[in-house]
Parts: C-alpha cells; sequence; structure tokens
C-alpha cells in the first residue's frame, strides 16, 4: 500500500512506547495541578449568606433533604465541545438534557454562551463560557450531627458521618460539610485533607486561609489510622503497591477508580485484625497508612481479596449503567414533595431515586497530627456484640459479588 492509501489510516497506539509513556505522566501531572489550583481557588472564596440563603433543609426519616433551588452552572468549552452545536453537546453530554427539553431551555434563556441569548444552532467556540440555569435537586444524605471532636483558634476536627461529601462536587452542594457548617455559622471553613462521601470519621477544617496554608505548609499528619470491616478472616498483613487511577467517561456517568499499575505512585498499607466475626465471615481490622492515595486502603484490600464488605466499586461489579458516581444503586424516591413543582424541570416531573445505600464500612479513626491527637468514637459496624448480617445480606442481594 502506498503512502497516499495510507492517509486517514490511524495507528494503533503502542502503549509500551516511551514517548507515548511520558505524555501520560505528562498528562497526569497537569491534571494534578489543575486540582491544586482549583483547591487554592476554595480556599480563598469563603460561603456567602446569599449562598446560604439559596434554599433550606428538611429531615424525614434519618435523612437530610434539600429544598430544591434555583442555580446557575457556569463552565468553560471542553476541547471535545468545540465546533459542535449547544444542543448536540447538551443532548449527547449530559444524564438529564434530551433534544426537546434543550432547546426549550434556550428559548427561554435558561442556555447562554458567554452571558448572551443563543439560538439551537450556536456552534461552541475556543474559551466560550456557557452558562445553564437549573432548578437543582439534590440526594438526601444521613441527617447525624456533625459532632465535633475538637476545636482551637485555627482548626475544628469533626466526626463526618458517611454519605456527606466534604465540598460541592456532582449533584452535592447544600448537603455538604462546607454547607451544613455554613448554615450552623461556619461560613468560612477550609478542608485541609480529604474523606470520601462514604467515608466517615475525623476531618479537619481549617477557620482561615492562612491556617489552611500553614498546614499544608508546615504541619504533618504522622499517624493515619482506619476502621474496615473486609469479607474473611485476615491475619496482620503489609501491602505495598503502585496505584494509578483509571477514569470512566461517558454521559451516563463520570467517575474515576483506582487500580494497582506499574505506572502508578507507590504506597504502603499495614492491616491489623481486632476481630474476626464467623457469623458473617467478617474481620474489623485497623489500617495503617504511609501514604494517602485516593481509594489506598480499599484498592489494597481487594488486590489481597479481603475488599471491604460492602464497597460498591472495590467488591462488587460495577454497573455503570444502574449507579451513581460512587457505584451506588439507586431506588424509589422517598420523600415528601415539600416544595412546588416547577413547570419544565426533569427532575421535578421525574423525581430520581434514593440512594440505597449511605456508606460503606471504612472510617477514619484516629489522626496524629504533629503533637496532637484526633480521635472519634467506634462506629456501629466495628463493634464486636453488633450484629450487621442483615446489612450484609442486603447488600449482597443486591450487587453480584467479585
Amino acid at each position: 500500500m502506498n503512502k497516499e492509501n495510507n492517509k486517514g489510516i490511524k495507528k494503533p497506539r503502542d502503549e509500551n512506547n516511551i514517548h507515548y509513556k511520558n505524555a501520560l505522566i505528562k498528562k497526569k501531572q497537569q491534571i494534578e495541578e489543575k486540582r491544586k489550583k482549583k483547591e487554592q481557588e476554595q480556599l480563598i472564596k469563603g460561603i456567602s449568606q446569599e449562598e446560604i440563603n439559596e434554599t433550606t433543609y428538611y429531615f424525614e426519616n434519618g435523612l437530610r433533604r434539600v429544598l430544591p433551588y434555583f442555580y446557575t452552572f457556569k463552565v468553560n468549552a471542553k476541547g471535545r465541545w468545540i465546533g459542535r452545536t449547544i444542543v448536540d453537546v447538551f443532548v449527547n453530554e449530559f444524564k438529564l438534557c434530551n433534544e426537546e427539553t434543550t432547546i426549550k431551555k434556550i428559548e427561554k434563556g435558561l442556555i447562554k454562551i458567554n452571558n448572551k441569548i443563543i439560538e439551537p444552532s450556536t456552534i461552541i467556540h475556543h474559551h466560550d463560557e456557557i452558562e445553564h440555569q437549573v432548578h437543582r435537586h439534590e440526594p438526601p444524605v444521613y441527617c447525624d450531627k456533625l459532632t465535633i471532636v475538637k476545636e482551637t483558634n485555627d482548626f475544628i476536627a469533626i466526626d463526618k458521618p458517611s454519605s456527606i461529601p466534604v465540598h460541592p462536587c456532582g449533584r452535592y452542594r447544600h448537603n455538604t460539610v462546607i454547607f451544613i457548617l455554613a448554615h450552623e455559622g461556619y461560613t468560612n471553613l477550609r478542608p485541609v485533607h480529604r474523606l470520601d462521601r462514604m467515608t466517615s470519621g475525623i476531618l479537619l477544617l481549617a477557620k482561615t486561609i492562612q491556617a489552611a496554608r500553614e498546614f499544608q505548609s508546615y504541619m504533618t499528619i504522622k499517624k493515619k489510622e482506619y476502621l474496615c470491616r473486609l469479607r474473611g478472616r485476615l491475619e496482620k498483613t503489609t501491602v505495598t503497591s503502585k496505584i494509578g487511577r483509571k477514569r470512566i467517561d461517558d454521559k451516563k456517568i463520570h467517575v474515576s477508580v483506582n487500580e494497582i499499575e506499574e505506572d502508578g505512585k507507590e504506597c504502603h498499607s499495614e492491616f491489623n485484625p481486632l476481630f474476626y466475626d464467623e457469623k458473617t465471615n467478617t474481620t474489623v481490622a485497623v489500617a495503617l497508612l504511609g501514604s494517602g492515595r485516593t481509594h489506598q486502603i480499599r484498592v489494597h484490600l481487594q488486590s489481597i481479596h479481603h475488599p471491604i464488605v460492602n464497597d460498591p466499586i472495590y467488591a462488587a461489579q460495577f454497573d455503570e449503567s444502574k449507579c451513581d458516581d460512587e457505584g451506588i444503586f439507586e431506588t424509589q424516591y422517598g420523600g415528601t414533595i415539600q416544595w412546588k413543582i416547577e413547570e419544565g424541570c426533569i427532575e421535578c416531573e421525574h423525581l430520581k431515586g434514593d440512594p440505597i445505600q449511605y456508606g460503606i464500612y471504612l472510617h477514619a479513626w484516629r489522626y496524629v497530627i504533629d503533637d496532637e491527637i484526633f480521635e472519634t468514637k467506634l462506629p456501629y459496624w466495628a463493634q464486636p456484640n453488633v450484629d450487621i448480617s442483615q446489612e450484609i445480606n442486603e447488600f449482597n442481594k443486591n450487587h453480584i459479588l467479585i
């Protein structure tokens, strides 16, 4: 075949090619730098009274719910959107958008580009800012109080319940730690470390920008101890491996999962069993982290075939067609409608179901930061005389275990 006939034929990617590997490393570094920049921007901005007044909470059946409210999303055009119509992007990139509804929203001025009224045929260009006003619905979370474990002039440490994200992400905004505490008068808190939505336990927040920056620059978390309940009988063990990040990206879901991979970052976990429960064939263990990679404990336990018992991502098959970004299945909406149904709002017309699961058996139990110890009470599932067999059976019934 001559060169002319070769035009337009894409060569298969050689994943062992050194240039490809270097490009991949550079891409990951850029993503990490972008994440850090975003975190720094969040450090500067507190929560205004105007934001607090957007909505109110109400409580039902042990859950905290948010009254739907109007909110304008703003996003810069992504590379893959350039040259496409606004309708094409909305219909093919966003979960809840169809062509008819998108066109109606454009006609009502609820979707704009660069703060200007547009047509359905408008093409997206580089540097465009897209605005989308929505009637925003948030998922419920546990209504457990955010217990203050310790408070100083610079920091506040809380015992975060599972189900609550730390800061706004995805569908969550007011049902996050930052906003819940803002409603209680703490309007300028800034988290100084991470804790997953489905994980409970110690969360440290700085009261000022200066305290947050000092923590990141000078303070050291000397010891991180987590409690976990895992499948099978586990003896004392140590896991050292490299963990990398894999992203699932399509219209239905946008989620990152971690896995053992050669090009990942090396990390170290130590697991010390506290007791074994024969009835459920589970072990409660203390996990000590020598590093802090995302999902590190969950990935390491999966790698030694002792996953956290009710982990929907690392202990079961992940079905992106039925799950949210944490692998959680949804059931029917279980609350009462305490707001006026908004005409044209897809979620008002077709209420999304509530999660069937609000946490996993993973708890940030004790942190030693410099010379100060932060510790919570034991979660119920980590206590030897508590029967959790019904919870485990319910999880197993709804998932295909791996």
